[in-house]
Protein backbone atom coordinates (compact mmCIF):
# COMPACT_ATOMS: atom_id res chain seq x y z
CA UNK A 1 0.00 0.00 0.00
CA UNK A 2 3.30 2.17 0.54
CA UNK A 3 4.52 1.94 -2.88
CA UNK A 4 1.17 3.26 -4.41
CA UNK A 5 2.00 6.69 -2.52
CA UNK A 6 4.07 9.17 -4.66
CA UNK A 7 7.43 10.71 -3.51
CA UNK A 8 5.72 14.05 -3.37
CA UNK A 9 2.73 13.24 -1.76
CA UNK A 10 4.86 11.79 1.31
CA UNK A 11 6.71 14.77 1.33
CA UNK A 12 3.83 16.93 1.19
CA UNK A 13 2.13 15.06 4.34
CA UNK A 14 5.99 15.30 5.82
CA UNK A 15 5.59 19.27 5.66
CA UNK A 16 2.04 19.16 6.78
CA UNK A 17 3.24 17.43 9.78
CA UNK A 18 6.21 19.48 10.54
CA UNK A 19 3.72 22.61 9.88
CA UNK A 20 1.31 21.21 12.53
CA UNK A 21 4.00 20.79 15.07
CA UNK A 22 5.48 23.77 14.37
CA UNK A 23 1.56 25.81 14.72
CA UNK A 24 1.50 23.78 18.21
CA UNK A 25 4.97 25.00 19.78
CA UNK A 26 3.92 28.91 18.06
CA UNK A 27 0.67 29.16 19.91
CA UNK A 28 2.82 27.64 23.04
CA UNK A 29 5.04 30.54 22.65
CA UNK A 30 2.18 33.03 22.24
CA UNK A 31 -0.06 31.61 25.25
CA UNK A 32 4.02 32.08 27.41
CA UNK A 33 4.11 35.65 26.56
CA UNK A 34 0.88 36.33 27.13
CA UNK A 35 0.60 35.55 30.59
CA UNK A 36 4.11 36.65 31.15
CA UNK A 37 3.22 40.22 29.91
CA UNK A 38 0.15 39.39 32.13
CA UNK A 39 2.06 39.09 35.16
CA UNK A 40 4.65 41.91 34.26
CA UNK A 41 1.88 44.18 34.11
CA UNK A 42 -0.53 43.22 37.35
CA UNK A 43 1.81 44.38 40.28
CA UNK A 44 2.53 47.70 37.84
CA UNK A 45 -0.55 48.29 37.11
CA UNK A 46 -1.13 48.32 41.29
CA UNK A 47 1.52 50.34 42.13
CA UNK A 48 0.90 53.22 39.53
CA UNK A 49 -2.79 52.95 40.83
CA UNK A 50 -1.54 53.57 44.17
CA UNK A 51 0.84 56.50 42.59
CA UNK A 52 4.02 55.27 43.96
CA UNK A 53 5.16 54.61 40.49
CA UNK A 54 5.31 55.98 36.76
CA UNK A 55 2.93 54.10 34.57
CA UNK A 56 4.90 54.44 31.24
CA UNK A 57 8.53 53.15 32.20
CA UNK A 58 7.21 50.40 33.72
CA UNK A 59 4.39 49.44 31.18
CA UNK A 60 6.78 50.06 28.44
CA UNK A 61 8.24 46.51 28.32
CA UNK A 62 5.14 44.55 28.92
CA UNK A 63 3.35 46.70 25.83
CA UNK A 64 6.43 45.70 23.52
CA UNK A 65 6.18 41.84 24.44
CA UNK A 66 2.25 42.33 23.81
CA UNK A 67 2.97 43.69 20.54
CA UNK A 68 5.70 40.84 19.75
CA UNK A 69 3.38 37.93 20.89
CA UNK A 70 1.05 39.13 17.64
CA UNK A 71 4.11 39.23 15.33
CA UNK A 72 5.54 35.78 15.93
CA UNK A 73 2.71 34.34 14.52
CA UNK A 74 4.03 35.63 11.30
CA UNK A 75 6.86 33.22 11.64
CA UNK A 76 5.10 30.43 10.50
CA UNK A 77 5.43 31.00 6.85
CA UNK A 78 7.56 32.76 4.40
CA UNK A 79 6.58 34.93 2.13
CA UNK A 80 6.53 38.75 0.92
CA UNK A 81 3.89 39.58 3.13
CA UNK A 82 5.35 37.88 5.84
CA UNK A 83 8.75 39.60 5.64
CA UNK A 84 7.64 42.65 5.36
CA UNK A 85 5.68 42.54 8.29
CA UNK A 86 8.16 41.06 10.49
CA UNK A 87 10.81 43.54 8.93
CA UNK A 88 8.52 46.71 9.65
CA UNK A 89 8.18 45.64 13.06
CA UNK A 90 11.61 44.66 13.77
CA UNK A 91 12.26 48.44 12.05
CA UNK A 92 9.63 49.85 14.41
CA UNK A 93 10.60 48.10 18.14
CA UNK A 94 14.55 48.30 18.04
CA UNK A 95 15.15 51.82 18.74
CA UNK A 96 12.33 51.85 21.95
CA UNK A 97 13.60 48.35 23.44
CA UNK A 98 16.82 50.34 23.20
CA UNK A 99 16.20 53.39 25.00
CA UNK A 100 14.01 51.27 27.45
CA UNK A 101 17.32 49.33 28.15
CA UNK A 102 19.41 52.01 29.35
CA UNK A 103 17.16 52.95 32.06
CA UNK A 104 18.81 50.28 34.41
CA UNK A 105 22.34 50.50 33.61
CA UNK A 106 22.29 52.55 37.39
CA UNK A 107 19.91 50.15 39.09
CA UNK A 108 21.08 46.94 41.23
CA UNK A 109 22.65 44.11 39.18
CA UNK A 110 18.92 42.08 38.56
CA UNK A 111 17.82 45.52 36.78
CA UNK A 112 20.77 45.92 35.38
CA UNK A 113 20.59 42.26 33.53
CA UNK A 114 17.74 42.47 32.49
CA UNK A 115 18.57 46.21 30.76
CA UNK A 116 21.44 44.65 29.10
CA UNK A 117 18.82 41.33 27.51
CA UNK A 118 16.84 43.87 26.51
CA UNK A 119 19.48 45.90 24.64
CA UNK A 120 20.90 42.45 23.67
CA UNK A 121 17.60 41.73 22.14
CA UNK A 122 16.86 44.92 20.38
CA UNK A 123 20.33 44.63 18.74
CA UNK A 124 18.71 41.39 17.45
CA UNK A 125 15.87 43.06 16.26
CA UNK A 126 17.74 45.81 14.35
CA UNK A 127 19.90 43.30 12.66
CA UNK A 128 16.75 41.69 11.80
CA UNK A 129 15.14 44.30 9.96
CA UNK A 130 18.20 45.38 8.01
CA UNK A 131 18.46 41.90 6.48
CA UNK A 132 14.98 41.45 5.79
CA UNK A 133 14.62 44.95 4.53
CA UNK A 134 17.28 46.06 2.12
CA UNK A 135 16.59 44.82 -1.19
CA UNK A 136 15.04 48.19 -3.65
CA UNK A 137 14.81 51.63 -3.32
CA UNK A 138 10.95 50.98 -1.81
CA UNK A 139 12.03 48.24 0.79
CA UNK A 140 14.76 51.07 2.03
CA UNK A 141 12.25 54.23 1.89
CA UNK A 142 9.79 51.36 3.30
CA UNK A 143 12.02 50.70 6.27
CA UNK A 144 13.07 54.37 6.50
CA UNK A 145 9.07 55.14 7.50
CA UNK A 146 9.00 52.32 10.16
CA UNK A 147 12.40 53.56 11.70
CA UNK A 148 10.76 57.02 11.80
CA UNK A 149 7.60 55.60 14.07
CA UNK A 150 10.06 53.72 16.58
CA UNK A 151 12.18 57.32 16.81
CA UNK A 152 8.56 58.68 17.29
CA UNK A 153 8.07 56.06 20.35
CA UNK A 154 11.22 56.56 21.29
CA UNK A 155 11.21 60.51 22.16
CA UNK A 156 7.64 59.79 23.81
CA UNK A 157 9.10 57.21 26.02
CA UNK A 158 11.80 59.86 27.87
CA UNK A 159 10.30 62.55 26.61
CA UNK A 160 6.92 62.00 29.38
CA UNK A 161 9.69 61.22 32.16
CA UNK A 162 12.93 62.14 30.94
CA UNK A 163 15.98 60.49 32.35
CA UNK A 164 19.17 61.95 33.82
CA UNK A 165 22.37 61.90 34.17
CA UNK A 166 24.24 59.53 31.77
CA UNK A 167 21.17 57.78 30.84
CA UNK A 168 19.84 61.07 29.44
CA UNK A 169 22.94 61.11 26.89
CA UNK A 170 22.69 57.83 26.62
CA UNK A 171 19.28 57.87 25.29
CA UNK A 172 20.02 61.10 22.91
CA UNK A 173 22.93 59.33 21.36
CA UNK A 174 20.40 56.53 20.39
CA UNK A 175 18.00 58.65 19.54
CA UNK A 176 20.70 60.31 17.15
CA UNK A 177 21.56 57.19 15.82
CA UNK A 178 17.62 56.36 14.91
CA UNK A 179 17.48 59.87 13.38
CA UNK A 180 20.62 59.31 10.74
CA UNK A 181 19.77 55.76 10.23
CA UNK A 182 16.01 57.28 8.88
CA UNK A 183 17.78 60.14 7.20
CA UNK A 184 20.15 57.51 5.47
CA UNK A 185 17.40 55.37 4.27
CA UNK A 186 15.26 58.31 3.13
CA UNK A 187 18.22 60.04 1.17
CA UNK A 188 20.72 57.04 0.86
CA UNK A 189 18.98 54.30 0.11
CA UNK A 190 18.00 54.72 -3.59
CA UNK A 191 21.13 53.28 -5.89
CA UNK A 192 19.19 54.86 -8.66
CA UNK A 193 19.03 58.28 -7.10
CA UNK A 194 20.89 60.06 -9.75
CA UNK A 195 19.66 58.38 -12.87
CA UNK A 196 15.97 59.88 -11.27
CA UNK A 197 17.30 62.93 -11.44
CA UNK A 198 18.52 62.59 -14.76
CA UNK A 199 14.90 61.13 -15.84
CA UNK A 200 13.30 64.48 -13.92
CA UNK A 201 15.60 67.08 -15.82
CA UNK A 202 14.74 65.52 -19.33
CA UNK A 203 10.85 65.03 -18.79
CA UNK A 204 10.74 68.41 -17.70
CA UNK A 205 12.86 69.66 -20.68
CA UNK A 206 10.86 67.13 -22.89
CA UNK A 207 7.64 68.78 -21.56
CA UNK A 208 8.59 72.18 -22.55
CA UNK A 209 10.06 71.27 -25.70
CA UNK A 210 6.30 69.53 -26.16
CA UNK A 211 4.51 72.98 -25.05
CA UNK A 212 6.39 74.86 -27.74
CA UNK A 213 5.38 72.77 -30.49
CA UNK A 214 1.81 73.02 -29.36
CA UNK A 215 1.78 76.74 -29.57
CA UNK A 216 3.01 76.37 -33.02
CA UNK A 217 0.45 74.62 -34.48
CA UNK A 218 2.52 71.00 -34.85
CA UNK A 219 0.46 68.47 -34.14
CA UNK A 220 2.44 65.57 -32.19
CA UNK A 221 -0.24 63.57 -30.20
CA UNK A 222 1.99 60.23 -30.89
CA UNK A 223 4.62 61.82 -28.88
CA UNK A 224 2.75 63.05 -26.45
CA UNK A 225 1.50 60.09 -25.48
CA UNK A 226 4.88 58.82 -25.23
CA UNK A 227 5.60 61.38 -22.58
CA UNK A 228 3.00 61.10 -20.87
CA UNK A 229 3.67 57.62 -20.28
CA UNK A 230 7.31 58.60 -19.70
CA UNK A 231 6.37 60.26 -16.74
CA UNK A 232 3.85 57.50 -15.19
CA UNK A 233 6.23 54.52 -15.37
CA UNK A 234 9.74 56.97 -14.96
CA UNK A 235 9.59 57.50 -11.21
CA UNK A 236 9.19 53.72 -10.67
CA UNK A 237 11.48 52.61 -13.76
CA UNK A 238 13.99 55.40 -14.30
CA UNK A 239 15.56 53.18 -17.34
CA UNK A 240 12.18 52.99 -18.71
CA UNK A 241 11.09 56.34 -18.61
CA UNK A 242 14.58 57.58 -20.20
CA UNK A 243 13.90 55.21 -23.74
CA UNK A 244 10.46 56.39 -23.29
CA UNK A 245 11.76 60.30 -23.63
CA UNK A 246 13.70 59.56 -26.05
CA UNK A 247 11.46 57.95 -28.15
CA UNK A 248 9.35 60.82 -28.02
CA UNK A 249 12.07 62.97 -28.63
CA UNK A 250 13.03 61.26 -32.10
CA UNK A 251 9.55 60.75 -32.76
CA UNK A 252 9.07 64.72 -32.97
CA UNK A 253 12.72 65.00 -35.05
CA UNK A 254 11.06 62.52 -37.31
CA UNK A 255 7.87 64.51 -37.50
CA UNK A 256 9.22 67.42 -38.28
CA UNK A 257 11.15 66.15 -40.73
CA UNK A 258 8.37 64.29 -42.56
CA UNK A 259 6.17 67.14 -42.51
CA UNK A 260 7.54 68.24 -46.49
CA UNK A 261 8.33 65.52 -48.04
CA UNK A 262 4.52 64.57 -46.67
CA UNK A 263 3.06 67.30 -48.37
CA UNK A 264 4.87 66.77 -51.61
CA UNK A 265 3.54 63.42 -51.82
CA UNK A 266 0.10 64.86 -51.04
CA UNK A 267 1.21 67.45 -54.07
CA UNK A 268 1.65 64.14 -56.28
CA UNK A 269 -1.68 62.51 -55.02
CA UNK A 270 -3.83 64.94 -55.73
CA UNK A 271 -2.62 65.69 -59.39
CA UNK A 272 -3.09 62.09 -59.70
CA UNK A 273 -6.47 61.20 -58.29
CA UNK A 274 -7.43 64.58 -60.48
CA UNK A 275 -6.28 62.76 -63.52
CA UNK A 276 -7.64 59.40 -62.72
CA UNK A 277 -11.16 61.55 -62.31
CA UNK A 278 -11.01 62.83 -65.60
CA UNK A 279 -10.44 59.55 -67.34
CA UNK A 280 -12.99 57.29 -65.11
CA UNK A 281 -15.20 59.87 -63.81
CA UNK A 282 -17.22 57.61 -61.47
CA UNK A 283 -13.90 55.90 -59.98
CA UNK A 284 -13.79 56.97 -55.98
CA UNK A 285 -11.38 54.45 -54.63
CA UNK A 286 -8.57 57.14 -55.15
CA UNK A 287 -10.82 60.01 -53.75
CA UNK A 288 -11.62 58.20 -50.66
CA UNK A 289 -8.22 57.16 -49.89
CA UNK A 290 -6.93 60.92 -50.23
CA UNK A 291 -9.91 62.23 -47.73
CA UNK A 292 -8.16 59.64 -45.65
CA UNK A 293 -5.15 60.70 -45.86
CA UNK A 294 -6.34 64.50 -44.89
CA UNK A 295 -7.89 63.31 -41.71
CA UNK A 296 -4.75 61.68 -40.77
CA UNK A 297 -2.26 64.24 -41.16
CA UNK A 298 -5.06 66.82 -39.32
CA UNK A 299 -4.61 64.11 -36.11
CA UNK A 300 -1.03 64.33 -36.44
CA UNK A 301 -0.33 60.68 -37.85
CA UNK A 302 2.18 61.98 -40.62
CA UNK A 303 2.81 58.24 -41.45
CA UNK A 304 -0.40 57.00 -41.56
CA UNK A 305 -1.15 59.92 -43.88
CA UNK A 306 2.21 59.25 -46.07
CA UNK A 307 1.00 55.32 -46.58
CA UNK A 308 -3.00 56.48 -47.46
CA UNK A 309 -1.54 59.29 -49.71
CA UNK A 310 0.72 56.77 -51.94
CA UNK A 311 -2.17 54.10 -51.97
CA UNK A 312 -4.56 57.19 -53.44
CA UNK A 313 -1.57 57.58 -55.55
CA UNK A 314 -1.44 54.26 -56.77
CA UNK A 315 -5.06 53.73 -57.31
CA UNK A 316 -5.11 56.42 -59.12
CA UNK A 317 -2.23 55.06 -61.28
CA UNK A 318 -4.00 51.90 -61.78
CA UNK A 319 -7.09 53.98 -63.04
CA UNK A 320 -4.73 55.73 -65.08
CA UNK A 321 -3.55 53.27 -67.13
CA UNK A 322 -5.63 49.97 -67.12
CA UNK A 323 -9.23 51.61 -67.26
CA UNK A 324 -9.06 52.23 -70.82
CA UNK A 325 -7.26 49.14 -71.53
CA UNK A 326 -10.05 47.45 -69.61
CA UNK A 327 -13.09 49.12 -71.34
CA UNK A 328 -11.88 48.66 -75.26
CA UNK A 329 -11.06 44.76 -74.10
CA UNK A 330 -14.68 44.53 -72.41
CA UNK A 331 -16.44 45.77 -75.79
CA UNK A 332 -14.21 44.25 -77.70
CA UNK A 333 -15.21 40.92 -75.52
CA UNK A 334 -18.89 41.42 -75.97
CA UNK A 335 -18.61 42.00 -80.27
CA UNK A 336 -17.10 38.40 -80.13
CA UNK A 337 -19.27 36.49 -78.03
CA UNK A 338 -22.36 38.52 -79.22
CA UNK A 339 -22.75 35.48 -82.17
CA UNK A 340 -22.15 32.82 -80.17
CA UNK A 341 -24.79 30.55 -79.09
CA UNK A 342 -24.38 27.37 -76.96
CA UNK A 343 -23.08 25.78 -73.88
CA UNK A 344 -19.53 26.59 -74.33
CA UNK A 345 -20.49 30.29 -74.97
CA UNK A 346 -22.12 30.42 -71.24
CA UNK A 347 -18.51 30.26 -69.45
CA UNK A 348 -17.74 32.91 -72.15
CA UNK A 349 -20.13 34.77 -70.90
CA UNK A 350 -19.48 34.78 -66.91
CA UNK A 351 -15.73 35.94 -67.68
CA UNK A 352 -17.02 38.55 -69.47
CA UNK A 353 -19.71 39.42 -66.06
CA UNK A 354 -17.04 39.08 -63.96
CA UNK A 355 -14.71 41.44 -65.63
CA UNK A 356 -17.44 44.06 -65.48
CA UNK A 357 -17.66 43.11 -61.96
CA UNK A 358 -14.07 44.00 -61.75
CA UNK A 359 -14.19 47.37 -63.58
CA UNK A 360 -17.36 48.14 -61.46
CA UNK A 361 -14.99 47.67 -58.42
CA UNK A 362 -12.52 49.81 -59.57
CA UNK A 363 -9.86 47.11 -60.50
CA UNK A 364 -9.46 48.34 -63.96
CA UNK A 365 -6.52 45.56 -64.43
CA UNK A 366 -7.83 42.52 -63.38
CA UNK A 367 -10.67 43.49 -65.40
CA UNK A 368 -9.00 44.11 -68.68
CA UNK A 369 -6.71 40.03 -67.84
CA UNK A 370 -10.32 38.59 -67.55
CA UNK A 371 -11.66 40.52 -70.46
CA UNK A 372 -8.25 39.76 -72.89
CA UNK A 373 -8.76 36.20 -72.62
CA UNK A 374 -12.02 36.16 -73.85
CA UNK A 375 -10.97 36.59 -77.31
CA UNK A 376 -8.69 33.71 -77.49
CA UNK A 377 -11.50 31.38 -75.82
CA UNK A 378 -13.84 32.44 -78.66
CA UNK A 379 -11.52 31.75 -81.54
CA UNK A 380 -10.87 28.23 -79.59
CA UNK A 381 -14.91 27.49 -79.62
CA UNK A 382 -15.19 28.61 -83.31
CA UNK A 383 -12.23 25.95 -84.06
CA UNK A 384 -14.46 23.46 -81.53
CA UNK A 385 -17.61 23.88 -84.17
CA UNK A 386 -15.77 23.00 -87.08
CA UNK A 387 -14.42 19.88 -85.74
CA UNK A 388 -17.60 18.51 -84.26
CA UNK A 389 -19.30 19.47 -87.58
CA UNK A 390 -16.48 17.89 -89.38
CA UNK A 391 -16.37 14.89 -87.34
CA UNK A 392 -20.62 14.62 -87.43
CA UNK A 393 -20.62 14.26 -91.35
CA UNK A 394 -17.76 11.52 -91.17
CA UNK A 395 -19.35 9.75 -88.99
CA UNK A 396 -22.99 10.09 -90.96
CA UNK A 397 -21.06 9.16 -94.12
CA UNK A 398 -19.34 5.91 -92.48
CA UNK A 399 -22.48 4.79 -90.96
CA UNK A 400 -24.07 5.34 -94.35
CA UNK A 401 -21.48 2.79 -95.58
CA UNK A 402 -22.29 0.08 -93.48
CA UNK A 403 -23.09 -3.39 -94.17
CA UNK A 404 -24.07 -6.27 -92.24
CA UNK A 405 -24.24 -4.55 -88.47
CA UNK A 406 -26.73 -3.63 -86.64
CA UNK A 407 -26.97 0.41 -86.79
CA UNK A 408 -29.97 1.00 -84.73
CA UNK A 409 -28.00 2.07 -81.62
CA UNK A 410 -25.64 4.36 -83.70
CA UNK A 411 -28.52 5.84 -85.35
CA UNK A 412 -29.91 7.04 -82.13
CA UNK A 413 -26.42 7.95 -80.81
CA UNK A 414 -25.88 10.20 -84.51
CA UNK A 415 -29.23 11.26 -83.65
CA UNK A 416 -28.13 12.99 -80.16
CA UNK A 417 -25.24 14.22 -81.99
CA UNK A 418 -27.16 15.95 -84.60
CA UNK A 419 -29.45 17.61 -81.67
CA UNK A 420 -26.00 18.47 -79.11
CA UNK A 421 -24.94 20.20 -82.66
CA UNK A 422 -27.87 22.60 -83.08
CA UNK A 423 -27.59 23.54 -79.19
CA UNK A 424 -24.46 24.31 -79.21
CA UNK A 425 -22.77 21.34 -77.54
CA UNK A 426 -19.99 20.57 -79.53
CA UNK A 427 -18.00 18.85 -77.26
CA UNK A 428 -20.87 16.26 -77.05
CA UNK A 429 -22.14 16.55 -80.62
CA UNK A 430 -18.05 15.25 -81.05
CA UNK A 431 -17.78 12.65 -78.69
CA UNK A 432 -21.20 11.12 -79.42
CA UNK A 433 -19.51 10.86 -83.09
CA UNK A 434 -15.94 9.55 -82.21
CA UNK A 435 -18.01 6.78 -80.49
CA UNK A 436 -19.91 5.77 -83.26
CA UNK A 437 -17.01 5.43 -85.64
CA UNK A 438 -14.82 3.78 -83.13
CA UNK A 439 -18.01 1.32 -82.27
CA UNK A 440 -18.10 0.76 -86.21
CA UNK A 441 -14.74 -0.16 -86.74
CA UNK A 442 -14.45 -2.76 -83.45
CA UNK A 443 -17.61 -4.46 -84.91
CA UNK A 444 -16.45 -4.47 -88.46
CA UNK A 445 -13.20 -6.45 -87.14
CA UNK A 446 -15.41 -8.57 -85.24
CA UNK A 447 -17.04 -9.45 -87.71
CA UNK A 448 -14.72 -10.02 -89.94
CA UNK A 449 -13.03 -12.47 -87.94
CA UNK A 450 -16.13 -14.08 -86.94
CA UNK A 451 -17.04 -14.88 -90.11
CA UNK A 452 -13.19 -15.93 -90.85
CA UNK A 453 -13.85 -18.39 -88.23
CA UNK A 454 -17.18 -19.83 -89.82
CA UNK A 455 -15.48 -20.33 -93.15
CA UNK A 456 -13.15 -22.88 -91.26
CA UNK A 457 -15.77 -24.39 -88.95
CA UNK A 458 -14.60 -28.32 -90.56
CA UNK A 459 -11.18 -27.50 -89.32
CA UNK A 460 -12.00 -26.21 -85.80
CA UNK A 461 -14.54 -28.96 -84.99
CA UNK A 462 -12.01 -31.42 -85.69
CA UNK A 463 -10.52 -30.43 -82.63
CA UNK A 464 -13.57 -31.98 -80.67
CA UNK A 465 -15.72 -34.12 -82.97
CA UNK A 466 -14.38 -37.42 -81.76
CA UNK A 467 -14.18 -35.86 -77.84
CA UNK A 468 -16.49 -37.66 -75.46
CA UNK A 469 -18.32 -34.03 -74.40
CA UNK A 470 -18.10 -32.87 -78.36
CA UNK A 471 -21.66 -31.95 -77.64
CA UNK A 472 -20.66 -29.32 -74.98
CA UNK A 473 -18.38 -27.87 -77.93
CA UNK A 474 -20.71 -27.97 -80.53
CA UNK A 475 -23.19 -25.93 -78.30
CA UNK A 476 -20.52 -23.03 -77.65
CA UNK A 477 -20.42 -23.43 -81.40
CA UNK A 478 -24.16 -22.93 -81.97
CA UNK A 479 -24.36 -20.03 -79.19
CA UNK A 480 -21.68 -17.83 -81.39
CA UNK A 481 -23.14 -18.46 -84.50
CA UNK A 482 -26.47 -17.79 -83.46
CA UNK A 483 -24.98 -13.98 -82.11
CA UNK A 484 -23.26 -13.56 -85.64
CA UNK A 485 -26.89 -14.88 -87.29
CA UNK A 486 -28.26 -11.83 -85.10
CA UNK A 487 -25.73 -9.26 -86.06
CA UNK A 488 -23.86 -9.28 -82.54
CA UNK A 489 -20.35 -9.06 -83.79
CA UNK A 490 -18.67 -8.02 -81.02
CA UNK A 491 -20.38 -10.93 -78.44
CA UNK A 492 -19.72 -13.57 -81.19
CA UNK A 493 -16.30 -12.72 -81.37
CA UNK A 494 -15.64 -12.59 -77.82
CA UNK A 495 -17.67 -16.39 -77.49
CA UNK A 496 -15.02 -17.25 -80.68
CA UNK A 497 -12.45 -16.30 -78.55
CA UNK A 498 -13.09 -18.25 -75.24
CA UNK A 499 -14.07 -20.93 -77.76
CA UNK A 500 -10.62 -21.18 -79.52
CA UNK A 501 -8.52 -20.46 -76.46
CA UNK A 502 -10.17 -23.60 -74.66
CA UNK A 503 -9.66 -25.45 -77.72
CA UNK A 504 -5.67 -24.70 -77.31
CA UNK A 505 -5.48 -24.93 -73.31
CA UNK A 506 -7.20 -28.86 -74.30
CA UNK A 507 -5.25 -30.00 -76.97
CA UNK A 508 -2.05 -28.80 -74.99
CA UNK A 509 -3.18 -30.90 -72.04
CA UNK A 510 -4.29 -33.86 -74.18
CA UNK A 511 -0.96 -33.53 -75.95
CA UNK A 512 0.51 -33.56 -72.12
CA UNK A 513 -1.13 -36.54 -70.54
CA UNK A 514 -0.87 -38.83 -73.71
CA UNK A 515 2.90 -38.31 -73.68
CA UNK A 516 2.94 -39.29 -69.98
CA UNK A 517 0.41 -42.14 -70.87
CA UNK A 518 2.77 -43.60 -73.01
CA UNK A 519 5.72 -43.00 -71.22
CA UNK A 520 3.80 -44.61 -68.21
CA UNK A 521 3.06 -47.44 -70.27
CA UNK A 522 6.33 -48.43 -71.40
CA UNK A 523 8.02 -48.27 -67.98
CA UNK A 524 4.92 -50.80 -67.40
CA UNK A 525 5.93 -52.96 -70.12
CA UNK A 526 9.38 -53.10 -69.25
CA UNK A 527 8.51 -53.66 -65.39
CA UNK A 528 5.63 -56.38 -65.79
CA UNK A 529 8.25 -58.81 -67.41
CA UNK A 530 11.43 -58.32 -64.43
CA UNK A 531 8.26 -59.14 -61.90
CA UNK A 532 7.58 -62.31 -63.87
CA UNK A 533 11.14 -63.13 -63.60
CA UNK A 534 11.08 -61.92 -59.95
CA UNK A 535 8.44 -64.26 -59.37
CA UNK A 536 6.23 -61.81 -58.43
CA UNK A 537 2.82 -63.07 -60.22
CA UNK A 538 -0.44 -61.31 -61.48
CA UNK A 539 -1.71 -62.36 -58.21
CA UNK A 540 0.51 -59.82 -56.30
CA UNK A 541 -1.89 -57.26 -54.37
CA UNK A 542 0.40 -54.19 -55.57
CA UNK A 543 0.78 -55.49 -59.15
CA UNK A 544 -2.76 -55.84 -59.64
CA UNK A 545 -3.28 -52.42 -58.56
CA UNK A 546 -0.60 -50.78 -60.52
CA UNK A 547 -1.95 -53.07 -63.20
CA UNK A 548 -5.89 -51.03 -62.57
CA UNK A 549 -3.90 -47.47 -62.24
CA UNK A 550 -2.62 -47.51 -65.79
CA UNK A 551 -6.05 -48.98 -66.65
CA UNK A 552 -7.78 -46.49 -65.60
CA UNK A 553 -4.89 -43.64 -66.99
CA UNK A 554 -5.80 -44.79 -70.43
CA UNK A 555 -9.67 -45.12 -69.67
CA UNK A 556 -9.60 -41.27 -68.49
CA UNK A 557 -7.42 -40.28 -71.82
CA UNK A 558 -10.05 -42.31 -74.03
CA UNK A 559 -12.65 -40.09 -72.41
CA UNK A 560 -10.83 -36.46 -72.46
CA UNK A 561 -10.94 -36.31 -68.73
CA UNK A 562 -7.30 -35.28 -68.37
CA UNK A 563 -7.60 -34.37 -64.89
CA UNK A 564 -8.56 -38.21 -63.78
CA UNK A 565 -5.95 -39.21 -66.63
CA UNK A 566 -3.12 -37.18 -64.27
CA UNK A 567 -3.70 -38.73 -61.29
CA UNK A 568 -4.33 -41.92 -62.14
CA UNK A 569 -0.83 -42.01 -64.30
CA UNK A 570 0.40 -40.17 -60.65
CA UNK A 571 -0.95 -43.35 -58.51
CA UNK A 572 0.67 -45.78 -61.41
CA UNK A 573 4.02 -44.28 -61.12
CA UNK A 574 4.39 -44.07 -56.93
CA UNK A 575 2.94 -48.08 -57.33
CA UNK A 576 5.66 -48.95 -59.82
CA UNK A 577 8.68 -47.34 -57.77
CA UNK A 578 7.21 -49.46 -55.25
CA UNK A 579 7.43 -52.47 -57.18
CA UNK A 580 11.00 -51.71 -58.28
CA UNK A 581 12.59 -51.84 -54.69
CA UNK A 582 10.94 -55.42 -54.62
CA UNK A 583 12.64 -56.87 -58.13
Amino acid sequence: MASDISFEERMDARKAEQFARLDKLNNIGVMLILLATLWMMIPKLMASMAGTNALLPELGPALLMLTWAFFIQDLMEDGAVTNSRIGGATAVLWLPLMVIGTWTINDSLGPMIGGIGCMGISYLLYRESRQRLKVGWKTIRYRAVMGGLGLVMSLSLFVVEPPVGSILWIDLGLVGLGLYLVISDSVGGDDKRELRKEFKKSLDQAQTRLLQLKSEGVVVDQASSLITTAGEEGHIDPNLGLKLIHEALDDIERTLAMSEDVEAIKDDAYAAVEEAENIAPTAARPRSALVQGDREVELGSLREGEMLYRQAKIRAGEVIEWWGKAEKAIIKAKNLISGLDGEQSLHLKEILKESQEKLDAEKPKLAYEFAITIPEQAEAIGEAVENAEEAVEEAKRILEGVDGLDTNLWGERMSAATTALSKGNHALARGLSDSVVREISSEREAMEDVRRARRQKKKLSAKWVNRPDAGEWQARWDELSSAADEKQWSHAATLLKRLVDDLDSETESGEEAEELLQFVKDEWRILRNQLEASGIKVGDEQRRDCEASVGDAESAHDLSDWQACLEALGKADDLMERLRRRV
